[in-house]
């Protein structure tokens, strides 16, 4: 028997069919527990996130467009779930140390760089490198628009790219760009044969026991729709507790169906009232006193209840017992190896609590570098054990409990020199003068005490920003033989440009024989939406469609206005939405206008910034679309003919005669003439790209960088641009005349370029304004 399609199985589980739900879930949960676990990096939620997004389908068929593509959708519901999750764990830009087995060789570096990229793309190179979508379903899987699939598989695999040559560098690994995985035996690209090293992960496999343990859940909690002649069976609800009031008759009586069990808000509902006999008023004071004490009980009760809750919250934070080695000791060197000067040390801290640690959030950083992920970490202790040279060394711990209560302590120890080979003495025969008493000299000694060095600046430009934001942040360090900037090693003085997409806290770490002090610079990111328009297209009845789509933090909640003009006329002004969530679109058709011919058409939003957002660069776009062509029309142009007209001298004769005189006429003769109705076309820029030479390197500062641009246009005129780069600076506007309809070329070079990434792009000012992409590179010069 032939398999059921998608759709059929779609429109069964609308008909409230459960074993049509257990036939998608066996042809779709194995690819997605895949693609949930190459987000989240956690088993157990994967199985977790599974579920949920199977029992959410039967209500999300709503969502679900005619004919749209079942699988990209179902992709979709599950990136959701999982960028949910990480949203409310604070794991959207890297995910924390795993307690699942590490894998060696080249995978396990695989996997750890995608670990510390963003999770939107660690999902957006799971679609194009891992699982076979066509680009409709990787569209809809990502939920965004076609047009903006290749930019974002860019940034993805640069993102990546970037992450794994951190930590080669780190760990003295070779880069991406060394590395040939089709040469190692087992290593196969999963799809396709481009991409970046991503791409060489192995499908994470769903268990079967797991499988079937998690369909059973989804088939008995899932809420289907009754079928027409089958319905659901009605569960009826536990009877409410019953209170006595006197009886009340009513005429007739009335059979009550159970009904479902629906969620409702607990009521507290107001008592019935009791008739009290006339004989028993006397009664009533007494009730009324029991409900006075009543009502006092229950204040007294809350009011302890908030003092309780004062006394007993946890506002201290875990105590660091012990630290190993001790602060300031010197440890003697013992190479591990003949030949070696590295000794094996053994660092550790043992701290307690009394609500608890949580051990994902403890940090040891040894010499910048957080080891805790590579040691042994418990609720009660961190260890590492690392070959060491001589030298000092400095120990940073963090411990938070499950309060959220931080400490940190710093401490630094040195491994001494080792020790050089003694020569044998060699006895020699001296001749020995008579002995003289001397008074020998009293030693003086002098205690020189070293101080710790001072940070005298370590501050950022900005300390509260929106989401992609550059800020610099500078430091100013004396008398310090080491400084670390996070778990890099820096100069003294220096500075760096950090893009955080949440809030961050950077930590500034000097040390001398003094001891080392610690600084820190919290930059936070404010949760704001970011309203964008994807996509400017034609419609079947050739109208204008546009999408607006939220790529922020959070919802609009409050209107704002659109304004669409074709060839500069405003066709749509003044329009209002009231509502986007975060992560969704919204298509919009402009009403009562047709295109006819090539029209340059602009859509703005949110012009008057009605609301607050990240970004509000980005709330214009220009696309020239081409609607039918305009019929040309008959139109009669009447020409005169003038037709010359002959009056003859009249003679006097003998006999007069009569002469007829003709009468001068003027005759127009109709002429049909055709004149097509053509409209024009303004001069315009319809696309700008930038690209940058080389986008890596590594070789002696400065660091030169060569940038192309390249503008396309509909015709002929003059095109004023400027470069703009990452570090803020903007070079002047400049001119380029474009001779006819094609692409010009214009370059930029940004020489002495600061260590780290940066970008630059192309921005058309005229005739149009115009933006390409991020061009990025990355300075790692020595």
């Amino acid at each position: 028997m032939a398999s059921k399609s998608d759709q059929e199985l779609i429109a069964q589980i609308q008909a409230g069919r459960r074993n049509a739900l257990g036939e998608l879930f066996d042809r779709y949960s194995p690819a997605l527990y895949d693609f949930i676990y190459r987000i989240t990096g956690d088993r157990d939620q994967t199985a977790r996130l599974l579920e949920e997004v199977f029992e959410r389908v039967p209500a999300a068929l709503s969502t679900l467009e005619l004919q749209a593509p079942i699988r990209g959708w179902l992709y979709s519901l599950a990136r959701e779930y999982a960028l949910t999750f990480l949203r409310q764990k604070d794991w959207l830009d890297s995910l924390p140390p795993s307690d699942e087995p590490s894998v060696s060789g080249l995978v396990g570096d695989i996997w750890r760089a995608a670990r510390g990229m963003p999770a939107f793309h660690r999902a957006v190179l799971a679609v194009e490198e891992l699982h076979g979508l066509s680009p409709t379903e990787k569209a809809r899987a990502l939920g965004v628009a076609r047009t903006d699939l290749n930019r974002l598989i860019d940034d993805a695999r640069r993102s990546f790219d970037n992450q794994f040559d951190l930590q080669a560098r780190q760990q003295g690994r070779p880069l991406s760009t060394q590395i040939d995985p089709e040469r190692i035996w087992g290593m196969h690209r999963r799809i396709g044969t481009t991409g970046t090293l991503f791409g060489y992960l192995p499908t994470v496999v769903l268990p079967d026991s797991l499988g079937v343990m998690v369909r059973g859940r989804v088939l008995r909690s899932a809420k289907m729709s009754a079928p027409s002649g089958e319905p659901e069976p009605v569960t009826i609800p536990r009877p409410e507790p019953v209170i006595l009031t006197e009886p009340a008759f009513e005429t007739g009586s009335t059979t009550h169906q159970p009904e479902p069990p629906i969620e409702r808000t607990p009521v507290i509902e107001e008592p019935t009232p009791i008739v009290v006999p006339a004989e028993a008023e006397g009664e009533g004071c007494a009730w009324r006193l029991i409900g006075i004490a009543l009502l006092v009980a229950l204040i007294v009760t809350a009011v302890a209840v908030g003092i309780g809750y004062l006394l007993t919250r946890d506002t201290t934070g875990p105590t660091i017992t012990r630290i190993e080695p001790s602060e300031n000791a010197t440890i003697p060197s013992i190479p591990t190896l003949p030949g070696e000067t590295t000794t094996n040390v053994r660092v550790s801290v043992t701290y307690r609590d009394e609500r608890g640690i949580d051990p994902k959030a403890v940090r040891l950083v040894l010499d910048g570098r957080d080891v805790a992920p590579l040691g042994i970490v418990t609720d009660s202790s961190v260890t590492y054990n690392a070959d060491l040279d001589p030298g000092v060394h400095v120990v940073l711990v963090e411990v938070k409990d499950t309060s959220g209560n931080v400490t940190r302590r710093s401490w630094q120890f040195s491994i001494g020199a080792p020790a050089e080979p003694t020569a044998t003495p060699t006895s020699t025969v001296t001749p020995t003068s008579s002995p003289t008493a001397t008074r020998p000299a009293t030693p003086t000694g002098t205690a020189t005490i070293i101080p710790p060095p001072t940070i005298l600046d370590f501050s950022a430009t900005r300390t509260v920003i929106t989401r992609g934001t550059p800020v610099l942040i500078t430091w100013n360090v004396q008398g310090a033989d080491q400084v670390f900037f996070n778990q890099e090693k820096v100069e003294p003085f220096g500075s760096r440009l950090v893009t955080p997409n949440a809030t961050t806290v950077y930590h500034l770490i000097a040390n001398n024989a003094g001891g080392p002090v610690e600084r820190a610079v919290t930059i936070t990111v404010q949760e704001l939406p970011d309203l964008i328009i994807t996509d400017i297209a034609l419609g079947p009845t050739n109208q204008i469609i546009f999408t607006i789509g939220n790529t922020g933090t959070t919802g609009v909640t409050r209107p704002f206005l659109i304004q669409v003009t074709a060839n500069s006329a405003v066709v749509e002004s003044d329009r209002p939405v009231a509502a986007l969530p975060a992560g969704q679109q919204a298509i919009l058709t402009v009403p009562n206008y047709t295109v006819v011919g090539s029209q340059v058409v602009t859509v703005r939003i949110n012009s008057l910034q009605e609301v607050q957002e990240a970004d509000y660069t980005n709330n214009e776009l220009t696309r020239s679309i081409t609607g039918p062509t305009a019929t040309p029309t008959l139109t009669l142009t009447p020409t005169p003919t003038n037709t010359p007209t002959f009056t003859p001298t009249p003679t006097f004769t003998p006999s007069p005669t009569n002469t007829f005189t003709p009468t001068p006429t003027n005759t127009r003769t109709p002429t049909r003439t055709r004149t097509p109705t053509a409209t024009s076309v303004p001069f315009a820029v319809t696309n700008v790209t930038a690209v940058v030479t080389p986008t890596l390197y590594s070789g002696a500062c400065p660091g030169t960088f060569n940038f192309t641009g390249n503008i396309t246009t509909n015709g002929a005129g003059n095109v004023t641009f400027r470069w703009e780069r990452s570090d803020g600076i903007q070079k002047s506007p400049s001119t380029v005349g474009v001779p006819s309809a094609g692409t010009v070329t214009v370059t930029d070079q940004w020489a002495s370029a600061p260590s780290g990434s940066g970008w630059q792009v192309l921005h058309i000012l005229s005739p149009n304004d115009f933006t390409s992409s991020q061009a990025t590179f990355t300075n790692s010069c020595q």
